[in-house]
């Protein structure tokens, strides 16, 4: 039932008349009329006796009086729950991450976001790039960052900051006292790879082809699923790497590993948000514009 129709309805009786409920609403009389009309046509019943200068209710009118007041109350409270729905931000937020952001970058801008938001209720998830975008694909969660775009899903990316990878190397090498190092120069060290899911390794096979250089020709002697075990292995001396310097930062300030001297750096990998095609809610729109603000 149009709602118009019960509020021109509701404003001829409370008017008690057909042309002062036409000045209420700031329409014509004849227009009131045919409304009315429309009303008891669709309606299929009399609502209303028309007798001179009197308008009287009839029994079926007197129905449709008590439910339009109801109808148009609820109308009202619905409005006002939208309207703090749009001022309010909160509810459950699931966000998937590729490895480094989610170890790294998300969980101190989560809690600071959560400083501004505390309705929120976050949920991280951590995993490979592939499965992020798999994840966002299937609507399983609000929004990803990943460090590498992955094609062949129904994903929205676009670039929200970004992420600095560094070459790494034992103290105990004394391959960082050399200096103007090339990628070519280090073909021959044993390397420590990530696995060829992350966008960390995305990013690596990335930057090699830029200096023409082939992951394949590389000594890879491992080949490890986290940031963390690669830097292990690199303070166990078993070979180089390139990773997040967020994640190398710790093991950098300790003098645990050691960053090396190569030329055209630095090297700038960007961090993607990864939007599911569905209508984002206020907490993930939020944390969205959070993330576009606070990411380099």
């Amino acid at each position: 039932m149009n709602n118009t129709l019960l509020k021109t309805y509701l404003a001829v009786l409370s008017c008690g008349s057909f042309s002062s409920a036409a000045t209420f609403l700031g329409i014509s009389q004849p227009a009131v009329t045919m409304q009315i009309h429309n009303l008891e046509e669709e309606l299929g019943y009399n609502l209303l006796d028309r007798q001179y200068r009197r308008i009287t209710l009839t029994e079926a009118g007197q129905l449709l009086k008590d439910y339009a007041e109801r109808a148009l109350d609820e109308e009202q409270d619905i409005l006002a729950d939208l309207a703090a729905l749009s001022e309010e931000v909160s509810g459950t937020l699931t966000i998937a991450c590729s490895t480094t952001p989610g170890n790294y970058l998300i969980p101190g801008l989560l809690g600071e976001f959560l400083r501004q938001f505390p309705l929120v209720k976050p949920h991280l998830m951590i995993s490979s790039s592939q499965e992020v975008a798999r994840i966002i694909d299937t609507c399983e969660a609000d929004l990803g960052i990943t460090g590498a775009q992955v094609k062949g899903y129904r994903i929205n990316y676009e670039i929200c900051g970004h992420d600095e990878l560094v070459p790494i190397a034992p103290p105990t090498s004394r391959i960082e006292t050399l200096s103007s190092l090339s990628l070519s120069d280090l073909r021959s060290w044993p390397w420590i790879l990530r696995s060829s899911e992350s966008g960390t390794q995305l990013a690596i096979r990335e930057l090699m082809a830029d200096q023409k250089v082939s992951p394949d020709d590389l000594r890879c002697l491992l080949e490890l699923d986290s940031p963390e075990a690669i830097i292990s292995a690199v303070e166990g001396g078993l070979g180089i790497a390139i990773v997040s310097r967020s994640a190398a930062e710790k093991a950098l300030w300790l003098g645990t590993v050691v960053e090396l001297p190569v030329a055209s750096r630095p090297w700038k990998r960007g961090l993607y948000l990864a939007r599911p095609r569905m209508t984002p809610t206020r907490a993930a729109e939020a944390f969205a514009a959070y993330l576009n603000e606070h990411l380099e």
